[in-house]
This record gives C-alpha cells, structure tokens and sequence, in this order.
C-alpha cells in the first residue's frame, strides 16, 4: 500500500497480471496488506492503473478477497502502536519512580559486591548471573526515553523479564542451600515486580493520552451509535467500512479480546466507505500532528 515511487513498492496490478498470462486458471484469489487508521494507503494510496486505482479498489475490480492485517498495531517511524484504550490508575511520580529504580540499581551492586563472591557456583555462572541482573542499573539510564508503552512493553517483555529469570534460574542452587540467598532473592523480585509496574503505570498514562487524542479525532466523523465504542472497536468498524476488505485479521489471544471484537461487530458498517477514510485521512493527520 506504498507509493509506486517507493523502493519497496510492489505493484498488485502487476502481480495479477503475470499471474493471468501463466494460466486462465491461476487460482490467484487472496492478498493481504496492512491496513489501520495509521497505515491508510490500502485505502487511500493510488498506486495501481498509473495513479488512477488504490490497491483495494483493484482487487475489488478483479474480485480478489483483502484479508486485513495488523488492523490494531500501527507501524510509525521506528515503532509500533497499538490502537486501543489503556485503562490507567494513578500512576507514581517520576521523582518516586526513580528513587525506586536507583534502589534497585544499589540492591543489585550490593548483592555484586557483599554475596556474589561468595555464592557456591561456579565461576562461569557467577560472571552469567553478574551480567543478567542489571534490571535496575539498566532502567537508570533508559526508562524515562522508551517513548512508547509499546516500545516499553517489549523491552521489558522481551529483554528485561528473561535475563532476570535466567539469573534466577542459576541462583536456585545456592538459594536452596542457603536461606539468606533466598531472603534476597525474594525480597529483589518484590522490588523489581514493583518498579517494573511504575515504569508500566506512566507510560500507560502517555498511551491513554493517545489514545483519547484519536477518539476526540474520530467521534465527530463516525456515526453517533459508534462513538462510545473502544478504540480498537472503533478501528476494526472503519476496517470493516473501506470497500472490498474480505476480512479483518485480528489477534484475540485473550478472552477481552475476543469480547471486544465481537461487540463491536454488532453494529452496521456505513454506506460510503471511502468518503469515511478521506475524512480519517484529514482528521487523524491534525490530531497527531498537534500531540
């Protein structure tokens, strides 16, 4: 859904053309693009038939079935975002954040300095467990410049959370052996269990910001009965909107989403699809633009 211009650019009409000079009988009958109130050019793009057709429309035109997907996770720059609500509590103050983060760091420099020497492991373990338990001294330089909950998520998800528990995993022997060990390495996971809630809870409220941001953008151009739906109802609803989308691929892992796609699913798409999405197009650019 890239301009032709683009180097990455891969051109549908092209495709199907090839695929029509190799048989009559071709069975080339299904795409799949990414497509969300971010990534709007499936819809809006004319790439196809010189600038004259978006990609949508020409799979319409040749009875090709769209399957939709990242309908929910947006690329933009470097990262993703997710397109639904983040229900926040009262999230901790920056200043009390990072005093949580800088103990933290010291509990880990203290276990460094007065336990590890001394731990019954080996000395390959010992350096591993040295290198793995740095959660606190790592989040004292970068946790305020994630940028994103996203972007935390999978930091945290992904980097922060397994080298933690593999730590763990080589301090079971001497925590079994010796009831001191244990103490701390309870007592650390209750410290780095809260401090990576903290963490979560402000860049939660930064999302929610977003998120209502896109929701005062989008209720004055959906329909009334729309407008007290998620954000991610609302999105999967103008997915469902833009002509010739065959399917909507949305990842329900869990039962909420499930219920929250369902729901949304009751309510009737509208009648011009792509007078919807031209006006997205205008709104969502001035909302974002003014964040």
């Amino acid at each position: 859904p890239r301009p032709s211009t683009d180097a990455d650019f891969t051109s549908l009409e092209q495709v199907y053309t090839i695929a029509e000079a190799s048989s009559s009988d071709h069975h080339f009958r299904v795409i799949q693009l990414p497509v969300n109130l971010f990534e709007r050019g499936g819809v809006l793009e004319q790439n196809q038939g010189n600038g004259t057709e978006t990609a949508l429309a020409f799979a319409r035109r040749q009875g090709l079935g769209v399957l939709v997907n990242r309908p929910l996770n947006a690329i933009m720059g470097n990262g993703m975002v997710r397109l639904a609500d983040f229900p926040v509590e009262d999230p901790p103050a920056f200043d009390d954040v990072q005093r949580a983060v800088e103990q933290l760091a010291e509990q880990e420099n203290a276990f460094e300095r007065e336990r590890l020497p001394s731990l019954s492991i080996g000395v390959e373990q010992r350096n591993a467990v040295k290198q793995l338990l740095t959660a606190g001294r790592t989040l004292q330089e970068y946790w305020k410049h994630f940028g994103t909950v996203e972007h935390w998520n999978d930091v945290s998800d992904q980097y922060l959370v397994p080298r933690l528990n593999s730590a763990f995993g080589l301090l079971q022997p001497a925590a079994e052996q010796n009831p001191a060990i244990q103490a701390w390495v309870e007592a650390y996971i209750d410290a780095v269990s809260g401090v990576l809630h903290a963490v979560t809870s402000v860049y939660r409220v930064m999302a929610n910001r977003r998120s209502r941001r896109l929701h005062e953008a989008l209720n004055p151009i959906l329909p009334e009965s729309i407008r007290p739906l998620s954000l991610s109802q609302k999105a999967v609803f103008c997915l469902r909107s833009a002509p010739g989308v065959s399917t909507v691929l949305v990842g329900m892992r869990q039962p909420d989403y499930v219920q929250d796609v369902v729901a949304g699913l009751r309510h009737p798409t509208v009648s011009d699809g792509v007078a919807l999405w031209q006006t997205l197009d205008t709104a969502l650019d001035k909302a974002m633009g003014e964040q």
